[in-house]
């Protein structure tokens, strides 16, 4: 890159929110935060030599492998993207073994085994094809050479223990090699760090966890714990020196607890710990599978760590004093917990990956999650708080315009799903990239969002146009009441669900909404229900007369909360968009509501994306989308 051409890069970054600008300088501003150039998936070998991790520059994924004591890198794999078979995810056996998972366009999986030998001055890697049809399950990190791959048959999962020093790797795999017989319709199961499948939970139906138990030396399982009337159950780690089994189970409040079992005696201990956030995410273990270090719970959007070892505790408020942030991560540890891969991740910060050393007390800068952001300042998001009318309180998330200023026109984001979805606060690119066009953002958690209780999730049931745009209605008025935005300066934009509460509540809230836009947005309610989806699949025929209603006896209610029957209503500018690859939401959502309208002669903006699917996949399209959104949010504003 030039130095004339970083400058004017700078200058856009620094001063364009300032001012209304061109398509040109909005292009370029959007071109460099839309960068595909990312990296992800920092893993440690077992013994900490290696650091291996994958980069996708827009066309290729490469995978590499990276030596930090001699400082070379090694490229394993480039996968160009939309070839047959396309990257994954990838594993590390043991010290010299690596395997990636490769999946092709008919949804077959195939893993590739990488052998990285030592060498005099450089490493000398052998690729070969392992096995097709199979998903790593565990990788066995204490176990050189062997790890255990799993199959889907129907409604079973079969269990298979791999030694890669037994070049007949399908023999291995023979049906009666299988390790979880007489569980593979149970929902999960837990290996020893022996690779012994120790551990196999049951939920049922009807709500009963029930957990099974086999020691090494026998062939049959043994019930050893049930419970009833739980939301959340998820084992987490068994220790087979101690015999205990320790898992989360959440109480009569939806909190979840850590317990203990002994599956020998089943004794039950009390609650060794309760989160204290309702999302519990996961659990951080050593790598020797010998105990539960902490818990991981999403907390005001974010990942909290909640430490049960004070050692490791102490050592990140260390490492995090030294960075000047209080966003760092643990990913992975080698075996020895001697060495991490740490990350520092927030809203205004896309991300940067670590190595600590605790040997050598050192901790280097590995590489940028987005190396061409590395230098760019971002937005912090806030966390706001509301009631609504009937008592709920709504989490959402406010990202001011780059300029801090009042006057800017505040754009209101509701999520997709609308059910088990949320909004989180890490880096988002969407966001950061209005806020850098000038304009303040809102992202609202409303009810039916996932990691409040199971309460708050499912008091969104049949109320799609109702209660989930009053919530987003509610955090709208709450950020005006902040002194944050102004009455007649708002918009309100969605993707998929979003969308289509874009377009409802710029019919149910004209005074507050200035426009609207909706992008993949459905518009008929009815039509949900003969889509090919609802047709062919039963659970989501299932989930749509639970969650959306039933249209054979309440239809009027279901067109009365439509875009597409309410259009006469729709009194503000609104701007629709779709991708012509979309098979999550039916193009007719889109043709049918741009139908209506035109017959209605009711004036509109609308932009049709050939090769786009639901969402964005192309980054030139992502860029125009913004481009002409900015564009008619400017122009709609202007009005007022």
């Amino acid at each position: 890159m030039s130095k004339v051409y970083r400058l004017i890069v700078a200058f856009v970054f620094i001063n364009l929110s300032f001012y209304s600008f061109a398509d040109e300088q909005k292009e370029q501003l959007l071109l460099d935060i839309f960068n595909p150039n990312s990296n992800r998936n920092f893993s440690i070998s077992p013994n900490g030599s290696l650091i291996a991790h994958a980069n996708f520059d827009g066309k290729y994924t490469k995978l590499f492998v990276f030596d930090p004591k001699i400082k070379v890198k090694y490229q394993l794999l480039k996968d160009r993207i939309n070839s047959f078979y396309d990257f994954i995810d990838y594993f590390w056996v043991d010290d010299k073994h690596l395997v990636v998972s490769l999946r092709n366009k008919l949804g077959q999986r195939m893993l590739e085994l990488f052998i990285i030998n030592e060498g005099n001055d450089k490493r000398n890697i052998v690729k070969s094809k392992l096995v097709e049809n199979y998903f790593m399950f565990d990788s066995l990190p204490m176990v050189p050479n062997k790890m255990i791959l799993g199959k889907r048959n129907g409604e079973e999962t079969l269990l298979y223990k791999l030694d890669l020093t037994n070049s007949k790797y399908y023999t291995q795999l023979r049906n009666k090699k299988r390790i979880n017989r007489g569980v593979t319709k149970h929902n999960y199961w837990l290996s020893d760090s022996n690779g012994h499948i120790s551990i196999s939970h049951q939920q049922q139906k009807d709500g009963i966890n029930k957990i099974y138990y086999r020691s090494p030396y026998r062939k049959s399982w043994e019930l050893v714990y049930e419970v009833k009337n739980v939301n959340k159950f998820k084992p987490a780690l068994f220790d087979q020196n101690s015999q205990q089994l320790y898992f989360f189970q959440s109480n009569v409040n939806d909190e979840s607890e850590l317990y203990s079992l002994n599956v020998t005696t089943k004794q039950l201990s009390e609650p060794l710990y309760r989160l204290k956030s309702l999302n519990y995410s996961g659990v951080l273990k050593d790598k020797r599978r010998t105990k539960v270090l902490g818990v991981v719970s999403i907390a005001e959007g974010v990942s909290t760590y909640e430490m049960l070892d004070n050692s490791i505790e102490q050592s990140l408020g260390e490492l995090s004093k030294e960075l000047s942030t209080n966003t760092l991560y643990i990913i992975d540890s080698s075996l020895d917990g001697q060495k991490s891969i740490l990350v520092d991740y927030a809203s205004n910060k896309p991300g940067s990956f670590y190595l600590f050393d605790k040997t050598e007390l050192s901790l280097d800068i590995l590489d940028y999650a987005l190396p061409n952001l590395k230098d760019a300042s971002f937005q912090e998001t806030q966390v706001f708080k509301s009631k609504t009318s009937d008592g709920v309180e709504i989490e959402s998330y406010f990202t001011p315009s780059e300029n801090h200023s009042r006057k800017m026109p505040l754009i209101v984001m509701p999520h997709g799903g609308p059910h088990g979805v949320r909004d989180y606060r890490y880096f988002d690119r969407t966001v950061q990239s209005l806020s850098k066009l000038g304009y303040s953002v809102l992202q609202v958690n409303y009810r039916g969002s996932s990691g409040y209780g199971k309460e708050f999730l499912e008091s969104s049931k049949k109320q799609w146009g109702k209660l989930i745009e009053e919530d987003i209605a509610t955090a709208t008025k709450n950020i005006i009441s902040k002194g944050l935005a102004n009455e007649g300066n708002i918009c309100i934009f969605g993707i998929s669900y979003g969308g289509y509460s874009a377009l409802m509540s710029s019919i149910k809230y004209p005074e507050l909404y200035s426009c609207a836009i909706s992008y993949a947005g459905v518009t008929d309610l009815v039509l949900l229900f003969s889509e090919h989806r609802a047709k062919t699949n039963k659970e989501a025929q299932e989930f749509y007369l639970e969650y959306v209603g039933n249209p054979n006896k309440n239809l009027n209610e279901l067109k009365q909360y439509s875009p597409v029957y309410r259009a006469k209503d729709i009194k503000t500018p609104i701007m629709i968009s779709h991708g012509g690859k979309d098979t999550v939401v039916d193009l007719e959502h889109y043709f049918r509501l741009a139908s209506v309208l035109d017959a209605l002669k009711i004036p509109y903006k609308k932009v049709f994306y050939k090769r786009e699917v639901h969402g964005f996949d192309k980054v030139d399209t992502q860029v125009d989308f913004l481009i002409q959104l900015s564009n008619f949010v400017e122009e709609s504003l202007s009005k007022n």
